[in-house]
């Protein structure tokens, strides 16, 4: 990148990868990848921390070996407190664990010897260290420890975040289990073997890889062999996913998989099917899951005008829905959500500001751009991205963009309401 691309784009680093194509990338995060530093070692940290006298604990981020925060929350010279420190301070020294926190980290530890700062370690979510002589973070062996000493001495933030992460690593695990529990049997069985948490290419704008459509294919083989029956086949597939996360926003890559499933059966017959006997709170919840699932609604924005008023009235006065679920019901039959289901999705627009995008720095701002857009054509708050962004970008000019987006939004919501209207 130019030295007036740095200036206009300050923390963005610009490369090439081993193909060729540009990478626009995060400095702090650049810089990870292209360290030279030793692996965290348990040894290195031990020989600071022999030295150590007195500990001062900083709220903020750690970057560069620097502390960015002022506010200082704990001072302590006591032995005993940093001999008790000193034994939180236990790393893992497996290569499997090595890695980088996307984050800066939320709290600063210095660690001195007398008045001389002997080094920075900055504590990643209880569960790891970064030091500035290290390429990798360290994973704490204990680091519940870590900040339950934290805690003993005043600091309690990083103690009710790491059990609040801890609480929903659990519910997160319990809901697997739910979700695997709910699975038709045919699929369970080859579930072990599907690797459907590495298939980001159910999430991903884009085709499917081969190897995926093989096994959604073969999944699709099996469940029609356990259930002949085209409604049953359905219904199942509608369990399954109603058992899932959430109505709409991002999802677990697992809980793509059954979505894929449905995404390659009409509309229609997934409404048929729907009706095809009454239906429980769990299979009403993977039909209303199936209309707001961002895969489904690109293919079928307006997917839910083919549904009968009859069968949109009995879900909307069911009273056994969650809540989210009602009120998801109740946007989508309102039609609240057509414009938002029938957006151009933002690769579309980074395309259409990419034509004419020549440098790095063309390209930063052609994404920018769409981002901004986007959001106005959505009626979100566009100038607070803009000011997110730091960007220079016209407002005219973006308020121009927005509107020609807008006008274009509106004519493809006529024209899926009539196309869908029409079936």
């Amino acid at each position: 990148m130019s030295d007036d691309e740095n200036r206009r784009f300050p923390g963005i680093s610009i490369t090439k990868d081993e193909q060729g194509n540009t990478v626009i990338r995060d400095q702090a995060y650049q810089r990870y990848l292209d360290s030279t530093a030793p692996n965290p070692s348990q040894k290195t940290l031990d020989a600071q921390l022999a030295r150590v006298t007195r500990v001062r604990v900083l709220q903020g981020e750690v970057i560069d070996g620097k502390a960015l925060g002022q506010n200082i929350l704990l001072e302590t010279t006591g032995n005993s407190s940093i001999a008790a420190l000193q034994k939180c301070l236990r790393i893992s020294e497996d290569p499997s664990t090595f890695g980088h926190c996307m984050c800066h980290g939320d709290h600063a530890i210095e660690l001195f010897d007398g008045q001389t700062l002997l080094t920075v370690l900055g504590l990643h979510h209880g569960v790891s260290i970064r030091w500035d002589q290290w390429k990798h973070d360290g994973v704490l062996l204990d680091g519940a420890g870590l900040v339950k000493w934290l805690h003993e001495h005043g600091v309690t933030a990083p103690k009710l975040a790491f059990e609040e992460d801890r609480r929903r690593e659990m519910a997160a695990l319990r809901a697997q289990e739910v979700w695997i529990e709910a699975m038709p049997k045919s699929i369970a069985a080859l579930w072990p073997h599907l690797d459907a948490g590495n298939m980001f290419d159910l999430v991903n704008d884009g085709p499917k890889s081969t190897q995926t459509t093989q096994k959604l294919y073969q999944c699709g083989i099996a469940l029609q062999s356990e259930l002949p029956e085209k409604n049953e086949r359905i219904l199942a597939l509608l369990r399954w996913f109603g058992s899932g996360a959430w109505i709409t926003g991002a999802i677990p890559v697992y809980e793509a998989f059954p979505a894929a499933l449905l995404q390659m059966i009409p509309p229609k017959d997934i409404i048929s099917g729907a009706q095809s006997r009454p239906i429980s709170a769990i299979e009403a919840r993977g039909f209303l899951r199936i209309l707001g699932d961002s895969g489904f609604r690109t293919e079928h924005p307006c997917a839910h005008l083919l549904i009968p008023q009859t069968f949109k009235e009995s879900l909307l006065n069911r009273d056994d829905l969650d809540k989210e679920a009602a009120e998801f019901a109740k946007n989508l039959f309102s039609g609240k959500y057509d414009a938002f289901f029938s957006a151009p999705g933002l690769k579309v627009i980074v395309q259409h500001y990419m034509k004419n995008a020549k440098t790095p720095g063309d390209k930063i701002r052609a994404n920018v751009t769409a981002s901004i857009v986007q959001n106005g054509m959505l009626n979100r708050d566009w100038k607070k991205m803009r000011c997110d962004f730091k960007s220079e970008i016209d407002l005219d000019y973006l308020e121009k963009e927005i509107q020609h987006w807008k006008n274009q939004l509106e004519d493809i919501v006529k024209s899926n309401r009539e196309k869908y209207s029409s079936l």
